[in-house]
């Protein structure tokens, strides 16, 4: 269970981001500044809230979130918006929670893009792409052609569900594992 950066409020907070975040991906295949934009912010000004060190582990896993949420985006794993959502999780959890996020997030994104190229018959050509982002990324970018993004083949993965799903999941059972 939570048990900073604003307690039940930063929850309140949180799932709204999360819910919001994961039913526009669904139904619209992207995730508005709206809703990334705000969950930073809120994000930061309940940590803020809380003293100058929570507002640095708000503001450090914000930028955390970012930068890996950029990195996925220009290998063409995410969207812009799942980035922006990875800032917003960021911000919401600080620097300590996020990274239990991010593993739980990954594996369950790693499961949803699965099932939806089953379900559009491209699973090798999703299999392949991903191949070439995993040779891309050991080899930091070199030596190889821009990869064919996973979500191409898939069609448009919502990964915003996944993102969010992992990140609830951890908010309320990261501390018990």
């Amino acid at each position: 269970m939570p048990d900073s950066l604003g307690g039940g409020l930063s929850t309140a907070v949180l799932l709204f981001v999360a819910v919001a975040a994961a039913v526009t991906d669904l139904r619209q295949r992207r995730i508005p500044n709206s809703i990334t934009i705000t969950g930073t912010l809120l994000g930061l000004l309940l940590a803020a809230l809380g003293g100058g060190a929570a507002f640095l582990q708000a503001l450090g896993g914000a930028g955390i979130g970012l930068a890996i949420g950029m990195v996925c985006f220009a290998l063409g794993i995410l969207g812009g918006g799942d980035a922006k959502l990875l800032m917003a999780f960021g911000a919401l959890m600080g620097m300590a929670r996020l990274p239990g996020a991010l593993l739980v997030s990954g594996a369950l994104g790693g499961v949803v893009a699965l099932v939806f190229a089953i379900r559009k018959g491209v699973i090798v050509p999703a299999l392949l792409g991903t191949g070439r982002i995993l040779v891309r990324m050991v080899g930091f970018g070199r030596g190889q052609p821009a990869p064919v993004s996973v979500s191409k083949a898939v069609g448009e993965v919502p990964y915003g569900l996944a993102i969010s799903a992992g990140s609830v999941f951890w908010w309320f059972f990261g501390g018990a594992l």
